[in-house]
């Protein structure tokens, strides 16, 4: 597939200096995220989510938890996060393991994933995957959610991925003084990333803010849109009505105990139009994980 390309030279933060292509920054991306992948291979953090569900005369499939109330309800959640970077995929795995609802501990122990990783890795995944299937059932709101990921949009810049995507110089912002391009970007690859329990596409768009320098993501912004984000979903809009609004924003900070960016905060919106939630998420206390992650690569 080609990618638009647009935009080899600009003005701005960049006077007097020749700007690099956006071909040149989105190369320097890839191998950013390549980098990545090994600085925060193994990770463990402690997350912290704020949900707000709103909910507009349909019940949710989540019953509201004790103090709660059923039409504007709070909850918060306190979680143990694993970012794993399996050597030939894309992706980071990531697994939570939720041990506080509303601050009243769900769990005695705070540290079950890396209790459960220091162990065989094939029955860890299998018991980190369960961990993580019982955290999400205490989200609010009916939306299934396994897309609340803070690295979501790095694997979009992935140099295997990148040719599924158009790019596009939209401008230039300054983030704590650094100069960066805020790169526009849709998934042009069928089948998608992202698809419905069924099988169809979900393609994403959204933005990057990349340091042009090195390129660093500072930020990024996933949109998934099931309203009129896309030419499939205008024309067959009755095929993704039951699929709401997704909008995923996660910034990232340099970890100066691991001399690695790590994600900060991510912030979420699943709109359904009769039930919104908005979730605020912060990352703290990050630490390595010690585990041969080529154990976990499939044989064969």
């Amino acid at each position: 597939m080609t990618r638009s390309v647009v935009g080899l030279l600009t003005v701005g933060l960049f006077v007097g200096v020749q700007a690099p292509s956006l071909e040149t920054v989105l190369a320097r991306a890839g191998e950013y995220v390549a980098q990545s992948r090994q600085d925060v291979s193994a990770l463990v953090a402690e997350e912290y989510s704020v949900q707000i569900l709103r909910n507009y005369g349909v019940q949710s499939g989540n019953l509201p938890a004790a103090g709660e109330s059923s039409g504007h309800t709070r909850r918060s959640l306190r979680s143990e996060l694993v970012l794993l970077a399996v050597p030939g995929r894309n992706v980071w795995d990531v697994y939570r393991h939720t041990f506080a609802l509303n601050e009243q501990p769900v769990d005695d122990l705070k540290d079950r994933l890396r209790r459960v990783f220091s162990g065989s890795p094939a029955a860890a995944v299998a018991e980190a995957t369960r961990l993580s299937i019982e955290s999400a059932r205490r989200n609010l709101g009916a939306i299934r959610r396994t897309m609340n990921v803070p690295t979501l949009a790095l694997e979009f810049l992935a140099s295997a991925s990148q040719p599924g995507f158009s790019f596009t110089k939209k401008g230039e912002k300054k983030v704590d003084g650094v100069p960066v391009w805020v790169i526009a970007f849709a998934e042009v690859r069928r089948p998608s990333l992202i698809s419905t329990p069924d099988g169809r596409s979900l393609p994403v768009r959204g933005e990057l803010w990349i340091d042009p320098a090195n390129g660093r993501v500072m930020k990024t912004q996933v949109t998934l849109d099931s309203l009129d984000a896309f030419k499939e979903m205008k024309e067959r809009p009755e095929d993704y009505t039951a699929f709401p609004r997704v909008a995923i924003e996660t910034t990232f900070r340099l970890d100066r105990a691991l001399n690695a960016w790590v994600p900060a905060e991510m912030k979420e919106s699943y709109d359904r139009g009769f039930e919104v939630v908005t979730c605020t998420v912060t990352y703290t206390n990050y630490s390595r994980l010690e585990i041969d992650l080529t154990l976990l690569v499939p044989k064969g």
